[in-house]
């Protein structure tokens, strides 16, 4: 039997709108689609890669659809896995208006919360929703999906200044929210509320100063003690001291959520991490 999947790009203040395109949805007047792109390299797109092979069947809203069909049923590379996925297995769309779709393979649902619990006992696999924002919201609050990979990207709608606006301010308590109630999370923005996010071409070539740093200590730079593992308070410690000292604390990273339980680091682990940034600055 499947199980719902919800799979989302999210930036770090909430939008999940648009992120593959500038035409993509401009609802509201939204003028920032594609966000994503600029920041999609080859290790992204292995981790794409791999969440569409475990797919059994796809879930979409009506919205979703219609960009997805405006742009995959064209895509006939052979070679192109996503797109072979996309064309080839069983899809699903939420849609009370109309139970017609041209694209071929594509059957309408009319009531998700009603019609999913017989749909998966038909699916093998996963049945992934990709996008779809209110119906994942929907599935999400009915307890209907069994798991949901939300790839954040911290750097790219600029953190910074997340708790002077309402909207933004909101999102910014839900996550540490979520880190509260789960000790199983926790979470490193890129900046306190009010600061802004540095960027520019001596962090490898224009990431902001936070990805930077985030993707060296993942990469063996925070592993202090050298066991060749990163710890959460390795990588916690690693970031934001390197953040904090490049931008001269004008923008400092911000850990929350089940960080009691970490085991805190030593004054020797904190030396020898001090010594082996040095070494990876002058390398």
């Amino acid at each position: 039997m499947g199980e719902i999947h919800v799979h989302e790009f999210m930036s770090l203040d909430g939008v999940t709108q648009a992120p593959g395109g500038p035409e993509e949805d401009t609802t509201g007047g939204f003028r920032l689609g594609g966000w994503v792109v600029p920041h999609f390299d080859d290790d992204m797109g292995g981790i794409v890669t791999e969440v569409f092979s475990k797919t059994g069947a796809f879930l979409l809203g009506r919205r979703t659809y219609d960009i997805f069909a405006a742009h995959w049923p064209h895509i006939t590379d052979p070679n192109d896995f996503i797109a072979k996925q996309l064309n080839t297995l069983p899809r699903f769309v939420a849609s009370r208006s109309t139970n017609r779709f041209a694209w071929k393979g594509t059957t309408g649902i009319r009531n998700a919360a009603e019609d999913l619990a017989a749909l998966k006992t038909k699916v093998s696999g996963e049945l992934q929703l990709h996008g779809s924002g209110n119906l994942a919201q929907t599935l999400i609050e009915q307890h209907l999906a069994k798991a949901a990979r939300v790839i954040v990207y911290v750097d790219v709608c600029h953190s910074g200044m997340i708790g002077s606006l309402p909207a933004r301010s909101e999102i910014n308590d839900r996550l540490e929210s979520v880190g509260r109630a789960n000790q199983k999370l926790f979470g490193l923005m890129a900046s306190q509320p009010n600061q802004s996010s540095h960027e520019g071409p001596e962090y490898g070539g224009g990431h902001g100063v936070f990805t930077y740093f985030l993707l060296s200590g993942l990469n063996g730079a925070a592993d202090a003690n050298q066991d060749g593992r990163i710890h959460v308070n390795e990588i916690i410690f690693y970031v934001q001291n390197n953040v904090a000292t490049a931008t001269k604390l004008s923008q400092i990273p911000r850990a929350f959520g089940a960080l009691m339980d970490l085991r805190r680091a030593s004054q020797s682990d904190r030396r020898a991490q001090l010594l082996r940034v040095d070494r990876w600055r002058d390398s």
